[in-house]
Order: C-alpha cells, then sequence, then structure tokens
C-alpha cells in the first residue's frame, strides 16, 4: 500500500519542528548546544513520540486556513484558483496553445470554476507524475511546519508568561523566533504550490503537443 505524501513527511517535519524548538531553548539558555539536537534525533522513542506528537499538531489547523496563510488570502487560497494569471509567467508553459485547445473564457472571472477545471483537466491527469508528486510533497511539508511553527510560537509565549521560571526567566520575544520561521515555511509552500500548478499545465501542454 503506497504510503501518503503527508505520511512521507513525518520525518522531515519533526527536524524542521526541532530545529526551531531547540534554537529558541539555547537562545532562552544563553547556550547553543547542538549536541542535544543529534542526541534527541538518535533517540528511536523519543523521534517516534514526537512524530505523533507534530503530527497531531499538524492537524489542528483545518486544510482550508492553513492555505489561506501561506497564500495570503482568505478565499479562493489555491493558486489553482488563479491559473490563469500564474501560467503567464511560466516560460515553460504554451500559452497560446492551451487558449486554443480549451475554451477559457468563462473562467475568467471565476475563480472557483478555475480551480475545478485546473483539477480535473491539468492535474488529475498527472498526479502520477514525479514532477507533481515532489511539488506536492514539498509544499505539504512547508505547509504544515507553517502552522506548527505559529502554534509552537503560542504555546511558548504562554508558557513564558504564565511560568517564566520554567523557561529560566526568558524573554517571551524569543517566540519571535518561531514567527520568522513561519514565515520562511509560508513563503516556501507558497512558492512550492504555484510551482505545482503551473508544472501540471506545462506537462499537459507538452502531452498535447506530442499527441498532434
Amino acid at each position: 500500500m503506497p504510503i501518503s505524501l503527508k505520511a512521507q513527511n513525518v520525518v522531515p517535519l519533526t527536524v524542521l519542528v526541532l530545529l526551531q524548538v531547540y534554537l529558541v531553548l539555547c537562545l532562552a539558555q544563553g547556550a547553543l548546544d547542538l549536541g542535544g539536537i543529534i542526541s534527541s534525533m538518535e533517540s528511536a522513542s523519543l523521534m517516534l513520540l514526537l512524530n505523533v506528537v507534530i503530527v497531531w499538531l499538524s492537524y489542528l489547523v483545518p486544510a482550508d486556513i492553513k492555505n489561506g496563510m501561506v497564500f495570503f488570502r482568505v478565499r479562493n487560497a489555491l493558486p489553482g484558483h488563479r491559473f490563469l494569471s500564474l501560467m503567464k509567467s511560466d516560460p515553460r508553459i504554451d500559452v497560446a496553445r492551451i487558449h486554443a485547445i480549451h475554451d477559457l473564457s468563462s473562467l475568467v472571472s471565476d475563480e472557483s470554476a478555475q480551480n475545478s477545471f485546473w483539477y480535473q483537466v491539468f492535474y488529475k491527469p498527472n498526479t502520477a507524475r514525479m514532477e507533481i508528486k515532489s511539488a506536492h510533497k514539498s509544499y505539504l511539508l512547508y505547509r504544515d511546519a507553517c502552522a506548527v511553527s505559529l502554534i509552537l510560537c503560542g504555546v511558548y509565549c504562554l508558557v513564558s508568561w504564565l511560568s517564566p521560571a520554567y523557561l529560566g526567566g526568558s524573554d517571551s520575544l524569543y517566540g519571535l523566533v518561531f514567527i520568522v520561521f513561519a514565515l520562511g515555511f509560508a513563503l516556501s509552500a507558497n512558492n512550492t504550490g504555484k510551482r505545482m500548478v503551473t508544472t501540471a499545465i506545462a506537462l499537459s501542454t507538452a502531452k498535447a503537443g506530442t499527441d498532434e
């Protein structure tokens, strides 16, 4: 049975989260302890526990909200909703050929219809392609990492406020490290998500050209 893309991302997601946590704690304590990171990653039982907890955290935020966070939109957040404009900026795509094959005039003012069209016509026929899988996997990884980072920021700030002694009296501003990481993950997810959309279109266009 094939492993889902989210399941394949469990370990790298845990590593990204663990890196942030150790960085914040090291800043709070005034000492960088790389040995702590390495020893934690070498502990199979601890990594398993962290995997479970981090996956749980990633599911606390609904997918629609996570998509909105990385694309900075409230409605119709996915890049498939705007594939007509995105494909114009990708040199791999023959825009004229796309318009010659498909009547897209009805989609210009309907973002929801754009996403449905992109999914059925461009994405679904290419889901097994490695280029699509790679971009999709990266998008899910960075999107979930962004969500978990924001959750950890909230938890850290709450703990530092309620029980500062537990964190060595550190300033809650160290929690901004999570915000910086979250922003970086959001930008990465934004780029890989758009790349997945345009790659699916490029693959479909190339296939249409060979079938002629």
